[in-house]
């Protein structure tokens, strides 16, 4: 890809105030915004990054969106098929957090 178009990705995903992580279809993070990489470190240090019940698991094993309410507010998930439905990759967000809480708290 095009290193202007990839610049032009990265000032974009930074807009957002949201973490959001692209996995690829092993599930390793290719691409975050900077609140992204925060919660993406976060939740790598629990004893299982992916919990029983992850969005993000059951996106890349369904094929489906998910979301799952935790105490980091509510994890969205949705699947990247390509045009032949085959699964490239994972995108991740964060969104409604508890009022008052950062992104990043420990519970």
């Amino acid at each position: 890809m095009n290193v202007l178009f990839l610049r032009f990705i990265d000032r974009i995903l930074n807009m957002i105030d949201e973490p959001v992580v692209l996995f690829d279809k092993e599930l390793n993070p290719v691409k975050a915004n900077a609140a992204g990489w925060r919660f993406f470190d976060t939740c790598k240090n629990r004893p299982s990054f992916l919990c029983e019940g992850c969005p993000v698991r059951r996106a890349k094993e369904a094929g489906l969106p998910c979301a799952k309410r935790c105490n980091r507010g509510i994890v969205q998930s949705e699947p990247l098929l390509n045009a032949d439905g085959a699964l490239e990759g994972v995108v991740v967000t964060l969104v409604g957090r508890p009022a008052g809480r950062p992104y990043l708290t420990e519970a």
